[in-house]
């Protein structure tokens, strides 16, 4: 059965990075899943996180071929065909921290809730970073819809 869904996975990414796709979480589905997972545990966050950043090294990365400057900005449209929200690079820093802007998130379609919430988009950009950089990365949410932002953003720093 995981076989059959990594399978599915594989597929659906492959067509999103030859353009044949475009997936789309619904914002719905997505409170849905915070809000159970806040309702289970009180780190709920590090599971999106966890989620997120396996994710984003495991299948993401190995499919957006290239080093990190050429793969930037395929894994920035990726995230976008995914329904996650227009990523873009809005700062670097001498190799040590990178700034990402994340507008019209699922966040945003959420609404207001006074919490950081875009655990899973942050562990997305980590383990994609991870992986291309070959360098512990830990992301972290500054601004957030969830608290009222009129975008998110998150700033990477490499270790």
């Amino acid at each position: 059965m995981q076989d059959e869904f990594l399978k599915h996975i594989d597929s659906v990414l492959e067509k999103m990075i030859k353009n044949e796709e475009k997936r789309k979480i619904p914002a719905a589905t997505y409170q849905i899943l915070l809000l159970s997972l806040y309702s289970l545990s009180s780190g709920y966050f590090s599971a999106l996180y966890i989620a997120g950043k396996r994710y984003g090294k495991e299948e993401l990365a190995k499919k957006i071929q290239g080093d990190f400057e050429k793969s930037v900005p395929l894994f920035c449209k990726i995230f976008s065909k995914m329904g996650l929200g227009k990523l873009k690079v809005i700062g670097k820093t001498d190799g040590k921290r990178i700034t990402f802007q994340l507008k019209n998130g699922l966040a945003k379609d959420i609404g207001v809730v006074e919490k950081h919430i875009c655990y899973f988009e942050a562990g997305i950009i980590a383990g994609f970073l991870e992986s291309k950089l070959n360098k512990h990365v830990i992301v972290q949410e500054t601004l957030c819809c969830g608290m009222g932002d009129e975008y998110c953003e998150f700033i990477a720093r490499i270790k």
